[in-house]
């Protein structure tokens, strides 16, 4: 911006009382700080300054080397080992795998027909109750740059801390950022008190519950590598669904916590 109290010099160039003229490189001194030049046109322009150019002894200045990062060898080795390790650590840490429930059948139609009716009906206190059988099966996503097998994992089915039953996952391959199904039995084993507190529970909810599912299984994978993988997850199970052709919507939401050791 230009301040008003100089813009006299505009009027005066209007009313022509001066004339503005380009002045070249050959003329300008100015240029030998703002523009390329040839050496004989820097030395005029360093001649006009009053400046000068004294030789120097750059022969006998000591010669400037480049030093390498590491002088020690030992320490280069370790420190590029540490930054390696550290490297791996981050791309191979496990990181949670996800699943999804795709299938889950009756082995017993019987079983949870007996269920049905007592649900309707009531129980008495002694009543011997049958356990109930499905076999499910859950697609895994593993979002890890290794792959690996799964040995075959025990599980608990718990409701408000309460054991309602278990299971054991067969052993299933899953590679490296991708997917595979895992197959499992569980039995589901009731007795009068804990069925009719989650027959209470399913009334008091819109028939839904919350139960928990918690177990484990060695994962592994290449070099020998083992992890043993250990699983809770709280879900929120919509009951109505096992009585009908889409069982596998019995997992309404879920919320899942791994730990790896």
């Amino acid at each position: 911006h230009v301040q008003t109290r100089y813009l006299w010099v505009q009027q005066k160039l209007k009313e022509k009382e001066f004339e503005l003229v380009a002045v070249g490189t050959d003329k300008n001194v100015a240029d030998l700080c703002t523009k390329p030049l040839s050496a004989e046109t820097c030395w005029k322009h360093m001649h006009a300054l009053g400046q000068y150019a004294k030789t120097g002894k750059s022969s006998a200045a000591k010669a400037v080397e480049a030093k390498p990062w590491c002088s020690k060898k030992l320490i280069c080795i370790l420190v590029t080992l540490t930054i390696l390790a550290g490297a791996a650590i981050a791309a191979f840490w496990p990181q949670n795998v996800s699943w999804q429930l795709t299938n889950l059948d009756v082995l017993d139609q019987a079983s949870l027909t007996f269920f049905v009716m007592a649900f309707s009906n009531g129980l008495s206190n002694n009543a011997t109750l049958p356990d109930i059988t499905f076999h499910a099966g859950a697609k895994i996503e593993n979002p890890n740059f290794l792959g690996g097998t799964a040995e075959s994992g025990e599980f608990k089915v718990l409701f408000q801390g309460k054991e309602l039953g278990g299971g054991r996952s067969d052993p299933v391959d899953v590679p490296a950022l991708g997917s595979n199904t895992v197959e499992a039995d569980v039995r589901v084993k009731l007795n009068p008190t804990l069925f009719h507190e989650l027959t209470t529970d399913v009334l008091a909810n819109s028939l839904h519950t919350n139960i928990t599912v918690q177990g484990g299984a060695m994962v592994k994978s290449i070099f020998g590598l083992q992890v043993r993988c250990r699983m809770k997850c709280d879900i929120l199970a919509s009951v109505s669904e096992i009585f009908g052709d889409t069982k596998q919507a019995v997992i309404e939401k879920k919320t899942c916590v791994y730990h790896y050791f």
